[in-house]
């Protein structure tokens, strides 16, 4: 009986000794290097917001219906954390921006020709700066932020549309058998090519408010129109991992 005790006790001395051999052998810090996450050192995602386009009624002369007029971005952004407080990161995205012409008595935009429904669409490629402050506690999260930026755009795309009634104005026996008329003019030489701006951010993990203002002219100064709305306000949704 103490011959079986005494090996029982040997292999189970040479067994703990085994197991802390294999544990102090083990690098442990490879298992945080591959950590993946939305509060890691750099982190990417997919968003898209939707805004409203606000008409200050300044008394310009152009005037823009709300809530038609609307702005929205689609895009990837990444963000780069230097510290639990802040960090900062790029966003690459498509923006878009509808503005619906009010017709009014005393329109000049594009032209005083008054018609049903008017409209400028304007399509972008866009490149944004931004620094973000984080606040309170968040874990492996986004949580909660503010974020401050800029932006730079490429309007690559510029058309103005009209659409008018035509039932009443077709001459007998034309071939036209449509209720409505819609034209397109493309490649617009008064808007500007290029465009910058600010923009700002109040998010918890996937959704922000965001807001955008347009710091240069939209016309080119060859025009003598005045400026089509340059703030605009709305919603984001982060497409989160």
């Amino acid at each position: 009986m103490k011959y079986c005790f005494s090996l029982f006790m040997i292999m189970a001395i040479n067994l703990s000794l085994y197991s802390q051999k294999i544990l102090l052998e083990k690098d442990v810090t490879k298992a945080y290097k591959n950590i993946k996450g939305q509060n890691t050192k750099s982190f990417g995602h997919l968003f898209v917001n939707y805004g409203l386009i606000i008409d200050p009624s300044d008394g310009s002369d152009i005037e823009i219906k709300m809530p038609n007029s609307r702005l929205g971005a689609f895009g990837y952004r990444h963000k780069f954390k230097v510290s639990g407080f802040y960090s900062f990161g790029f966003e690459l995205g498509m923006r878009f921006s509808h503005y619906q012409i009010k017709q009014t008595e005393d329109k000049v935009f594009p032209n005083p020709v008054i018609h049903d429904k008017e409209k400028i669409k304007i399509y972008s490629g866009s490149l944004g700066l931004y620094n973000r402050f984080n606040f309170g506690k968040r874990g492996n999260s986004i949580g909660k932020y503010i974020d401050l930026g800029g932006y730079a755009s490429y309007n690559f795309n510029r058309v103005h549309y009209t659409t008018d009634d035509v039932s009443d104005e077709v001459a007998p026996g034309a071939d036209v058998y449509a209720k409505k008329r819609v034209v397109k003019n493309s490649g617009l030489e008064y808007i500007e090519p290029f465009d910058l701006g600010l923009f700002g951010r109040a998010g918890i993990n996937n959704f922000a408010v965001i807001v955008n203002y347009r710091l240069t002219d939209l016309f080119k100064s060859s025009y003598n129109w005045s400026e089509l709305p340059a703030l605009s306000i709305g919603i984001e949704l982060g497409l989160l991992k």
